[in-house]
């Protein structure tokens, strides 16, 4: 069976960076099936959900443009067909 997921990355400031998360994964988990998210370090403010996979990596380099590529790919590799 076919799904629709989104995905996303996000850092352990994101409360300083006025990221919305919280309402973000309410409004997301609505309208699909899976939510993959990457997370540069330990971040809170994640329900459990069956519905959300999170994996938890090392913080790349916000000086180039790999900081939101590689949060991205492996947020996007998250989210099963």
């Amino acid at each position: 069976m076919e799904s629709i997921g989104a995905y996303a990355f996000v850092t352990p400031n994101y409360k300083d960076l006025d990221y919305p998360l919280d309402l973000w994964l309410k409004h997301t988990l609505k309208m699909f099936d899976q939510i993959g998210i990457v997370t540069y370090g330990k971040v809170d403010g994640i329900p459990a959900d069956p519905r959300i996979t999170v994996h938890e990596r090392e913080p790349v380099t916000a000086n180039n443009y790999s900081f939101y590529t590689t949060g991205m790919q492996e947020a996007q590799n998250l989210v099963k067909d």
